[in-house]
C-alpha cells in the first residue's frame, strides 16, 4: 500500500487522477507546480473526481530553481547548510512533503530546447509555459534530483515522458535511462516505447 504521492509538476492533475481512479492509489497527494493557473486547474479537477481537500496539498514551487543541481548548489553554500541532505530536507519541510516518498510521478516537458527548432520537416516554436520545452533538460534533471533526495528506499518514480525528441533526433534514444544512471539510479526501466511513426 502506497501512502504518499508527489506529482512533480502537477499541471492539470491528470496523473494523480489516473492513479487515484485506475491505479487504486488511496493515499495523500501533494502536487507541486510553479504555475498558479495549473495549481488552480489541478484543484478543480481533483475535486471534480471526488477528492476531498484533506486528501491533497497543492504547493507553488519553482521546481527547477529548487532541484536543478547547478541552481540549487548556488544556494546550498556551507554557511547556509551543512549538507545537501539537510538542504533538501529543509525544502521538503517547507513544501509540506514527507522526507521519504513512496511514489513520485511526473510528466516532464519533452523537448530539450528553449527556442525555435527546425529538423528536417519539423518546425517547433517556443512554449512560454514550459509544458513542452525543457532548456538543457533542466526539469528532467530536477525530477531525478528530487527523487534522489526524497524517494524512500522501497519507493518508485514514474516518469511519463514522450520520445518525440528522440524520434526527430533532438535527444539520444536512451537518454532518460542514461540520465537516471548518471544520477545514481540502478533500475531505470522503460515500460512502454509505443509511438506514432
Amino acid at each position: 500500500k502506497i501512502g504518499n504521492l508527489v506529482d512533480f509538476g502537477v499541471g492539470s492533475g491528470i496523473l494523480s487522477i489516473v492513479l487515484k481512479e485506475n491505479g487504486g492509489f488511496k493515499g495523500h497527494i501533494t502536487g507541486l507546480d510553479k504555475n498558479e493557473n495549473s495549481l488552480e486547474s489541478a484543484k478543480v479537477n481533483l475535486m471534480l473526481y471526488g477528492l476531498m481537500a484533506s486528501e491533497f496539498n497543492l504547493q507553488n514551487a519553482d521546481l527547477v530553481d529548487l532541484y536543478y543541481p547547478k541552481q540549487a548548489d548556488q544556494r546550498a553554500t556551507p554557511e547556509k547548510t551543512k549538507t545537501k541532505v539537510e538542504f533538501y530536507s529543509r525544502i521538503a519541510k517547507g513544501l509540506g512533503i514527507p522526507e521519504e516518498l513512496e511514489l513520485i510521478v511526473s510528466n516532464p516537458p519533452w523537448l530539450p530546447s528553449n527556442h525555435i527548432t527546425s529538423t528536417g520537416n519539423y518546425s517547433l516554436t517556443f512554449d512560454s509555459d514550459n509544458a513542452i520545452f525543457d532548456p538543457n533538460e533542466q526539469f528532467l534533471i530536477a525530477s531525478f534530483n528530487f527523487a534522489k533526495y526524497h524517494l524512500a528506499p522501497h519507493g518508485h518514480m514514474l516518469l511519463v515522458y514522450s520520445d518525440m525528441a528522440q524520434q526527430i533526433g533532438l535527444q539520444s534514444q536512451n537518454r532518460v535511462q542514461e540520465l537516471g544512471a548518471e544520477m545514481g539510479f540502478s533500475n531505470v526501466e522503460l515500460l512502454d516505447s509505443t509511438y506514432l511513426p
